[in-house]
């Protein structure tokens, strides 16, 4: 429970901000009001309204531990989102960003809205539906939108159930059954969330693609497996055969058969003015690159890469 001390001063400052409402006048003209103060809130503060916490929903230490590396690199910014407490002064919403000024020993800048309804904790958050673009949005990442397909390639591929069909079309799209399909089919935002702090630097394979190459966030993708797998180096020059068809060591430029010809095939296919049909969908864009980059860190020659969705999706 909060302390006599800690009450008393969330209650000066509550009382400070009714007074100034009466001193303008505002108050009649309102048939009720609430209290949004911006509190410089201590690691004390924070253990002390953590005390009342006995609503919120099971702690994500992932989105505990980036909160709190935003608060210690000076990184955190107010954004209008408050921690909410009752007219009771129990904590409704704002447990994770409490925990993350404790674990950053350090204090930060938060709103807090005070006398919100207590029965309001079951319908917060439950407005418009995010996407997980939304998700990654609030997050203050750049390109949220193309980082969130990313992940969700990416969960799905950790998962096991990347698959897709010709025509640029998916298999993975927007299922609504977890009956008939199994939870590994479904992606939901807070997958999403969490792949993104389970991921530190995605964001930064976006746009790393040659543009002749198109689909830029199956190459984001592409890359960005390789690039974290345990063939790093082989991952490198991989990327570098896919963007610019040669490999540079030194003063001197190497050139891969396999990769030169793969690098024209899927040139082609992206620039193929025949049709959609003729064009491959992002699942066969990674499955060819994965494939060709199992021959290559196993240096199997061979002068074409051949692949069908039929195979499914290598594993690196």
């Amino acid at each position: 429970m909060l302390s006599n001390e800690s009450m008393n001063q969330i209650k000066d400052i509550a009382h400070d901000i009714e007074h100034d409402i009466n001193y303008l006048g505002m108050k009649k003209e309102l048939i009720s009001y609430r209290l949004n103060i911006v509190v410089n809130i201590t690691p004390e503060l924070a253990a002390t309204l953590l005390a009342n916490n006995i609503n919120n929903r099971s702690l994500n230490n992932g989105r505990v531990s980036f909160y709190a590396k935003q608060i210690r690199n000076n990184n955190w910014r107010l954004t209008g989102e408050t921690i909410k407490l009752a007219k009771n002064y129990t904590l409704i919403d704002g447990q994770h960003r409490l925990e993350a000024i404790i674990k950053a020993g350090k204090s930060a800048e938060m709103e807090i809205a005070f006398g919100i309804d207590n029965d309001t904790f079951n319908v917060i958050d439950t407005g418009r539906t995010r996407n997980g673009a939304d998700v990654i949005s609030i997050l203050k990442v750049k390109n949220a939108a193309k980082v969130a397909s990313v992940l969700r390639t990416l969960i799905a591929y950790q998962r096991g159930v990347l698959i897709g069909t010709r025509g640029g079309r998916t298999n993975l799209a927007q299922y609504s059954s977890k009956q008939s399909l199994g939870e590994k089919y479904i992606i939901t935002n807070a997958d999403i969330e969490q792949a993104y702090y389970d991921n530190p630097g995605v964001e930064d394979y976006i746009g790393k693609s040659n543009k002749n190459l198109g689909f830029e966030t199956a190459y984001s993708f592409i890359f960005y497996v390789l690039s974290t797998s345990r063939y790093k180096e082989k991952a490198k020059e991989f990327i570098e055969y896919i963007n610019s068809g040669e490999l540079k060591k030194g003063d001197r430029f190497y050139r891969d058969d396999m990769m030169l010809n793969l690098r024209e095939f899927l040139i082609s296919k992206n620039l193929n003015k025949g049709g959609k049909l003729d064009k491959l969908s992002s699942r066969e864009i990674i499955g060819y690159c994965f494939k060709a980059f199992n021959y290559y860190v196993n240096d199997r020659v061979v002068k074409k890469v051949r692949y069908s969705l039929s195979e499914g999706i290598p594993q690196i």
